[in-house]
């Protein structure tokens, strides 16, 4: 059986030999072909599996090399399609796994013809240019040749443009051979040529520990910035125009100071310095005690060294040595320690300081100056542990009341003396006085923590109340000054080496009037207090009598500085509540009243008055120094009949300075306003024309009238930023930006929103941006953004805005240039009422008023709206030339100048060099109509007819100015040329003899020769 199965073996072995050819030949490697169709360019290459590339160059069948194996899995894919021309090449069946045999079931089929479009470019410095070709884009940062990534076939028509021009620098780029139809070649003959038109500003910013600072160039540009380092504007300015970049917001705690930030451009970027570098704090506070043998910390925004500062003049001095030590509290080696090996002299101390960071930047603020008491004797009070027959020299010898504490001092015979006071509450009356009366020479510190042996302080929770809850019936008063209530009394003969400091002051409640704290004519410096008026009939927080030096840079002047101040209530019929009340009638002070919060109180009877600050009377006071604080007006209920509130209060004839840097807030009444200056004749500017710092300045809450700035007569108003506030009334109700009764106005450099009015009942409904009435001689507005705010009339009766409404413009002449004015959105919810929308719109205008350069919107109405109104029958000799006159589509009827003078032939003086667009009527008297321009610029009828309109005009043009549009404060808009913008509009062969310079200071005419329409000159490159 052996030998059997052996001889059979061989014949087994054969058999599996046999079996494993078979199978190699049924499942084994195989090539993959290709059938290639319709192919016309070169350049197509095939792949397998990523491996292996297969060129093809015209149709049939391809193979690749490799073979498969079984279960191998395969992808042909195009690794390039064709070109010369290019086609888009699909594969079908081009995936799978291997069995057996050869692959046989690709096929590549290849579209039509398509042609490359492209050309060369030249001169390109800038980024983010953009060419289009209808829907399709191509990004292109480089000069030399260029090609959309789309292809297409021949036939097609192309038209290449540039969709966003080069920035940084700005560019205009010709387009030559950039129109046609695709041949069955390539385009390549596209030409674009870039030349620069602006350059860049750019900025190096520095010293910012943390934070957000943002710049602002030309009023309108803005450039948000979170930390250190370099930056670019988003928009260029135009080679030869001015720029003027300002710190719009600095980071908290921060002073940043711009070194260049101003000038012309000429042939680069412009780069400006932005040093933040600030002293953050220090430690003990400014303002505050330094006791002999305490250090003073010095917190920085940046870096510093041992050598960085530098003591200046001063009075602070030791018995030993001074030192300074680097030490880090946030960023490594902010802080800086200044120390002495014994004790520091007392003094009250005025010292100053100049430091440099380690990169070398100056403080921005400039040399800091910090003022210190340094004690010679001091007293304890201690609400809960004193007793008033202690000797009050030790913490543990404390007495019980302030008065006592101040009494301990005595005279203070060397001065300074401190009274520290503990955490508690006080009664101003409890040492047998009727008030806390303060003696010079002996400062009041409260917030020391109690129970800590006067080792803490906490001045900031101002948790040491003084307050005056029995007030003698003895006080009386005629709304103030000197017999009103009083918890706190500083006499006239404290001076400024004197301190009141962190405490809660509260003012009592009386039937006649009280106040917190009296100032009757001393010059304390009073900081860091909470201080709340009382109820009575009037009432104010704080009485302010004859406070102030006798110049701006007096060292003898007291100061009210970083208080929380809030009005009490009054309770009579017409009363008056105040946060802080200042009356003078020593002549030519300069109240010092920086860095507070200050609030009206509250009232509900007939006639009842909140303002933060009120001044009826002084005597030729300077308000210079009232700086960064913010004020707003009480909060009342609107529905009380004539009550008012105002965040800021002028009453005095003679007042003057500039008011600047403050936030000035209405409160809410019947009419709240947030600047009330209520005289005949003021000589006090609201913004400061030198600096072009102003105040932001907002209306109010009312049910009748709201006003940003209300202003009896006259006024001077300088680069504030205003809102009219919001009004919602079941009867009449308007909102004014600035409102001004009669006489000289200088309004400069302004933006200002007319706010909101939302009426329901019987009555019309308005917003203004500017409401101005019998205009006095020399009156300008020039430089100003201005808007209408919202009018919206859900009643029985009509709306209107008007971004400027000028009534009785009939003594004198009044300048109207510079300007970019919205008339805002008017709205009715009854059809047969009528909303209507103006620019600016002059009533009653006899005398010759020139309207030139500005840009009149006519905002948005559904019946009537024009950029430019002359209201009233007798309005005549209208002087308008170089503006932008437009309308938006939305009202039934637009006209760009709406003229209703009967006197038609002297309706117009001159209209000249104008832009019109959006009017189907551009032109309309009570009898005639414009619609067409005629040869030379001539406004007429469709037969260029001679009329009284077209007699006096020349030199205007009918066409889309295209002005970009950039969103401000209240979401107005600052619009202004680009590129794509026509050059009739931006040159003009009208130069005026005044003005000489645009919005922006930029000269007129420009580089070009021509002036531009609308209040900013423009020279770049035009369509």
């Amino acid at each position: 059986m052996m030998l059997a199965f052996s001889s059979c073996l061989p014949q087994v072995e054969r058999s599996l030999v046999e079996l494993l050819s078979f199978a190699r030949a049924q499942g084994g490697n195989g090539k993959v072909f290709v059938s290639v169709t319709s192919v016309l360019g070169s350049g197509l290459v095939l792949s397998l599996n990523g491996a292996e590339d297969l060129s093809v160059s015209a149709d049939g069948e391809y193979s690749f090399t490799r073979t498969l194996r079984a279960s191998e899995t395969y992808e042909v894919t195009v690794k390039t399609q064709p070109n010369s021309p290019i086609q888009n090449c699909v594969v079908t069946g081009g995936s799978g796994t291997y069995v057996s045999g050869e692959v046989r079931s690709v096929l590549v089929n290849c579209g039509s013809a398509l042609y490359a479009l492209s050309g060369t470019i030249s001169g390109l410095l800038g980024s983010g240019l953009t060419l289009a070709n209808g829907n399709d884009r191509q990004t292109i940062s480089a000069n030399g040749s260029f090609s959309f990534t789309t292809a297409y076939a021949a036939g097609t028509a192309y038209s290449v443009t540039v969709a966003t021009a080069p920035i940084h620098p700005s560019q205009s780029c010709v387009i030559t051979n950039g129109q046609g139809t695709m041949p069955s070649s390539n385009v390549t003959n596209i030409s674009i040529t870039c030349t620069t038109t602006g350059y860049a500003i750019r900025a190096t910013v520095s010293g910012i520990a943390s934070g957000s600072l943002t710049l602002t160039n030309n009023a309108s540009d803005n450039l948000v910035i979170g930390g250190n380092g370099s930056f670019v504007f988003p928009t260029d300015v135009n080679i030869g125009s001015t720029y003027s970049v300002l710190v719009t917001s600095a980071p908290s705690g921060h002073t940043c100071a711009l070194t260049g930030n101003t000038g012309t451009i000429a042939a680069a970027d412009v780069n400006i310095t932005v040093n933040c570098f600030t002293l953050l704090a220090t430690s003990p506070a400014n303002l505050s005690v330094l006791q002999p043998n305490q250090n003073i910390v010095f917190q920085f925004s940046a870096p510093i060294t041992i050598v960085s500062c530098s003591l200046g003049t001063g009075n602070l001095t030791t018995g030993g040595t001074q030192s300074f030590a680097v030490s880090t509290i946030n960023i490594t080696n902010d802080t800086l320690v200044l120390s002495t090996s014994t004790t520091w002299n007392p003094a009250s101390v005025v010292q100053q300081i100049n430091c440099t960071s380690a990169a070398g930047n100056a403080l921005a603020a400039g040399t800091y100056t910090f003022r210190f008491v340094i004690p010679s004797t001091v007293s304890y009070v201690s609400q809960a542990s004193g007793n008033d027959v202690n000797a009050g020299t030790t913490p543990a010898t404390s007495v019980r009341t302030i008065q006592r504490g101040i009494a301990v001092l005595g005279a203070c015979g060397t001065p300074p003396c401190v009274v520290y006071v503990e955490d508690g509450t006080y009664e101003a009356n409890d040492f047998g006085q009727d008030f806390i009366t303060v003696v010079n020479g002996i400062s009041l510190y409260g917030g020391y923590t109690a129970g800590s042996s006067f080792a803490t302080r906490n001045a900031g929770a101002r948790q040491t109340i003084v307050r005056n809850t029995s007030p003698p019936a003895s006080c009386t008063g005629a709304t103030f000054p000197n017999t009103a209530c009083r918890t706190i009394l500083v006499p006239n003969t404290v001076t400024n080496i004197t301190f009141i400091d962190g405490f809660r002051i509260e003012g009592a409640s009386h039937s006649s009037e009280t106040v917190g704290i009296a100032v009757a004519g001393g010059r304390p410096i009073i900081s860091n207090n909470t201080i709340v008026g009382g109820a009575a009939t009037a009432s104010a927080a704080v009485l302010l009598f004859n406070f102030g030096g006798s110049s701006i840079a007096d060292t003898t002047q007291g100061a009210f500085t970083q208080n929380t101040v809030t009005g009490g209530s009054c309770t009579a019929g017409n009363c008056v509540t105040a946060g802080v009340a200042y009356f003078a009638t020593t002549a030519s002070l300069f109240p010092f009243v920086q860095l507070s919060t200050i609030t009206g109180g509250t009232c509900s009877t007939i006639g009842c008055k909140s303002y933060a600050f009120y001044m009826p009377t002084g005597n030729n006071t300077d308000l210079t120094a009232i700086r960064f604080n913010t004020f707003t007006g009480g909060s009342i209920t609107t529905s009380v009949a004539s009550s008012e509130s105002a965040g800021f209060y002028v009453g005095s004839n003679t007042t003057t300075g500039k008011v600047y840097g403050n936030q000035i807030n209405g409160g809410s009444a019947e009419t709240s306003m947030g600047v009330y200056l209520n005289t005949t004749t003021l000589p006090l500017f609201i913004g400061d024309d030198v600096s072009r710092t102003g105040n932001s300045i907002y209306g109010g809450v009312a049910s009748s009238s709201t006003y940003g700035i209300r202003s009896n007569q006259s006024g001077n108003f300088f680069s504030n930023s205003v809102h009219g506030g919001n009004v919602s009334s079941s009867t009449t109700g308007i909102s004014y930006g600035i409102f001004v009764g009669s006489g000289v106005v200088a309004l400069n450099g302004n933006r200002i929103y007319g706010g909101t009015s939302t009426c329901s009942g019987g009555s019309a409904c308005a917003s203004y941006g500017v409401f101005f009435t019998n205009l006095g001689s020399g009156s300008n507005l020039v430089r100003n953004h201005i808007s209408a705010g919202q009018s919206s009339n859900t009643g029985s009766s009509n709306a209107y805005t008007a971004g400027m409404f000028l009534n009785q413009v009939n003594n004198t002449p009044v300048s109207i240039f510079n300007n970019m004015v919205d008339g805002g959105s008017s709205s009715v919810a009854i059809s047969a009422n009528t909303a209507q929308s103006y620019g600016v719109t002059l009533s009653n205008n006899t005398i010759l008023t020139g309207v030139y350069y500005n840009t009149l919107y006519s905002g948005t109405a559904e019946d009537i709206s024009a950029p430019l109104h002359y209201e009233s029958t007798a309005s005549r000799f209208g002087d308008i030339q170089n503006n932008i006159l437009y309308t938006q589509v939305g009202a039934s009827t637009r006209i760009c100048l709406d003229h209703k003078g009967t006197t038609e032939n002297t309706n117009l003086t001159t209209l000249r060099g104008n832009v019109f667009f959006g009017c189907p009527i551009l032109v309309r008297f009570p009898s005639i109509q414009a619609n067409s321009i005629c040869a030379g610029g001539v406004v007429s009828d469709g037969a260029c007819a001679t009329t009284n309109i077209s007699t006096p005009s020349t030199l205007n043009v009918y066409v889309d100015p295209v002005l970009a549009a950039l969103s401000t404060s209240y979401g107005m808009l600052y619009r202004y040329f680009t590129s794509a913008s026509p050059c009739s509009a931006t040159r003009i062969a009208n130069t005026l003899a005044n003005p000489t310079t645009d919005a922006f200071g930029n000269a007129r005419p420009g580089s070009d020769t021509f002036v531009s329409a609308g209040p900013l000159e423009y020279n770049g490159t035009c369509q």
